[in-house]
């Protein structure tokens, strides 16, 4: 949608059309049924599962035959599979902003002109802006319990450490088990890095540039261009610029790779493996104790799969005919699985719209380090 911004708490009055459509069916549903209260009935229960860079042609409902997906299938056979429905951005932060704002990206700062067009670090101080209208965040005014499990990457902190302005818990979410920033190469054993596979040179370019800058200041003070003091304070100024650029691209996984649960850091780096088996875990609980508390609630499970560095569990390993990626699929499919059996056992699943998407579309370039294919398939939507 295109929204004039002084008109932006009507960017999600599409949310509001659903979310009342749903009030009338789930209210007609649930009347033949003895096992919500009238006013239960009135306000569904969300559960919204976003994979991440998952490609449309790899799953089984939209025409994927050796690839398995029987869960992800299901939804689209019980429900109601949409084949016109598009992304606002095909990277990361900038498609996440608009999905819980309805409005564009560039309308909230997010969108951008350079190749990597997403926050890279966990200390960039962009983010999605606190005045901002979410649906989480109508939601929980209206009620509803909520929660973020897996990916953000919508920006933690402004100004500083700490002030958390652009935090989950800021912008309508009760709840945060996750990642703040996003999965990357690095943050795998397997040696490969998000910078160096977009500037296979980097570091070439990065000693060289710092080399001739150095040369080129020693030799105009040889010349008696520049003063003593004036080649002392730049070298050091240009050596200090080098060595960060250095440090940081050596250690992108001890800063990046991190899990939160709410404003903690609990995990550092990341442990990938079972990591999709935790955020079950955290998904099915916090259904659990919202059935028991008898609340509507917005469950929002942002799956780490199937963005790189893959990371299949053992279970999963070598399972599928399209080798690793193939096997991370298969195991993003059982997690859809394992949600939808804990709406079953708490008997919610009548009362509850359960969506499926992909934040956008798979990342067909990616491969790995041993030229494994690592990125989606989209079908007929190959550009």
């Amino acid at each position: 949608m295109n929204c004039p911004v002084e008109m932006r708490n009507n960017c999600l009055f599409h949310w509001f059309l659903v979310y009342k459509c749903l009030h009338a069916l789930l209210g007609l549903a649930s009347s033949s049924s003895s096992r919500r209260s009238n006013e239960a009935a009135s306000r569904p229960n969300i559960v919204i599962l976003l994979a991440d860079d998952l490609g449309m042609g790899d799953v089984g409902c939209f025409g994927n035959s050796t690839i398995r997906t029987p869960n992800i299938d299901y939804l689209a056979r019980k429900g109601v599979k949409l084949t016109q429905h598009l992304t606002s951005a095909a990277v990361c932060t900038p498609s996440r902003a608009s999905l819980l704002t309805g409005r564009y990206p560039i309308r909230m700062g997010l969108a951008s002109s350079n190749k990597m067009g997403v926050l890279g670090f966990v200390a960039s101080s962009g983010g999605i802006p606190r005045s901002e209208v979410t649906f989480p965040k109508l939601l929980q005014q209206d009620g509803y319990k909520t929660a973020l499990i897996g990916k953000w990457h919508l920006g933690v902190n402004c100004q500083s450490i700490g002030d958390s302005c652009h935090h989950p818990l800021k912008h309508g979410f009760d709840y945060f088990y996750g990642v703040p920033l996003t999965n990357l190469k690095d943050f795998s054993d397997e040696g490969g890095s998000v910078i160096t596979s977009d500037q296979k040179h980097i570091k070439i370019i990065i000693f060289t540039s710092w080399l001739l800058i150095v040369l080129t200041l020693i030799f105009a003070r040889r010349k008696d261009l520049i003063g003593k003091t004036f080649l002392v304070g730049n070298l050091i100024f240009i050596t200090t610029i080098y060595l960060v650029l250095v440090f940081l691209m050596l250690n992108v996984r001890m800063l990046n790779s991190i899990i939160m649960r709410d404003f903690d850091n609990v995990e550092q780096p990341i442990r990938l493996e079972n990591l999709t088996q935790r955020l079950v875990k955290e998904g099915s609980d916090f259904i659990d104790t919202s059935s028991q508390s008898g609340k509507p609630f917005l469950l929002f499970m942002s799956w780490i799969q199937v963005h790189t560095a893959l990371h299949a569990s053992s279970r999963f390993k070598g399972k599928s005919k399209h080798g690793f990626y193939g096997d991370n699929v298969e195991e993003l499919d059982w997690g859809v699985g394992e949600i939808i059996k804990a709406l079953k056992l708490n008997g919610l699943d009548n009362d509850t719209l359960v969506y499926f998407s992909s934040d956008n579309g798979g990342h067909v370039e990616e491969t790995q380090t041993d030229g494994q294919r690592a990125g989606g398939y989209n079908g007929i939507y190959r550009g």
